[in-house]
């Protein structure tokens, strides 16, 4: 465990950093969209003076499935300028035009398919799962049915979570923490530098979503996805993997009989599990023989 590298503190705190600006960033948009809301009201014939009040705005105004949607929007836009601005200060030129490069084309199919198959085996495990921890799986089945099938729906909120949301995400773990990390690690060893990277960059990406099944799913996709950003050396091939998971989403209530029994979820999900492992196979191997040539 021996590395000729430095290592410094700010190379630690760095790592965590921008989950702190995820944060800022979160309060931030909420404040703004609060007092929009505030002078949209006092300028507003329609309104009255009880509707000036902080608690009217949040009960009110706030909570409204359309403003919850374009605040959802708001937060992941800023997301992306905020830390497309600050991986592109840290990288040099070349590494900039590397992290947007798209892998060859015969490969995006097979990582459109990976991020389907691999919905529908996290759906089946988290069926299995369910009656073994019936009040996490309530408080989650409240924020996805609501969020995604609810009355909070709206295309909005789709083109937030399903096509925003993964660039966003992807740059700041796949990008900024796993790039934080790799130094990190590089610095204190010299073998399985990568792999502590990814696992890191995973863990925090579980812990980010705020609850224990999103969690360890998230958890379990950060793996995959932190390798193909190793392995491509770039966010495109994550960015369509992580859009294809999300909007696979819609596909739940389609796929029902898939877990009607626990015959059929376990199948399910083992074909899924091998198809998955077989599309990022294809896909590993068609790059590198594109590139060999």
């Amino acid at each position: 465990m021996q590395s000729n590298k430095r290592l410094e503190f700010k190379d630690i705190v760095f790592i965590f950093l921008p989950l702190l600006a995820v944060f800022l960033i979160q309060y931030g948009v909420t404040i703004a969209d609060i007092i929009i809301i505030f002078i949209r009201n006092i300028i507003s014939d329609e309104k009255s003076a009880s509707a000036f009040s902080v608690e009217q705005i949040m009960t009110r105004d706030y909570n409204q499935p359309m403003n919850t949607a374009y605040v959802t929007l708001a937060r992941y836009i800023v997301y992306i300028v905020v830390f497309g601005i600050w991986l592109r200060k840290i990288s040099s030129a070349g590494e900039r035009r590397q992290l947007i490069k798209p892998p060859v084309i015969p490969v995006i199919p097979f990582i459109i398919v990976a991020g389907i198959v691999g919905q529908i085996f996290v759906d089946s495990a988290l069926t299995l799962a369910q009656p073994f921890f019936p009040n996490a799986f309530s408080e989650y089945d409240k924020q996805i049915t609501s969020r995604v099938f609810g009355a909070s729906a709206s295309y909005v909120l789709y083109f937030a979570i399903f096509f925003v949301a993964p660039i966003a995400e992807e740059l700041l773990f796949r990008g900024l923490i796993q790039k934080y990390a790799g130094k990190f690690f590089h610095a204190i060893m010299d073998k399985k530098a990568a792999l502590c990277t990814i696992l890191l960059q995973a863990l925090l990406f579980g812990i980010y979503h705020g609850n224990m099944v999103q969690g360890i799913y998230a958890f379990v996709l950060g793996i995959l996805l932190g390798f193909l950003a190793v392995y491509f050396n770039s966010l495109i091939p994550g960015i369509i993997f992580h859009i294809a998971i999300n909007t696979s989403v819609l596909l739940t209530p389609l796929l029902s009989l898939l877990f009607k029994t626990t015959a059929t979820t376990i199948i399910s999900g083992v074909v899924c599990m091998v198809i998955l492992a077989g599309c990022i196979w294809l896909s590993v191997r068609i790059q590198k023989r594109t590139y060999d040539k």
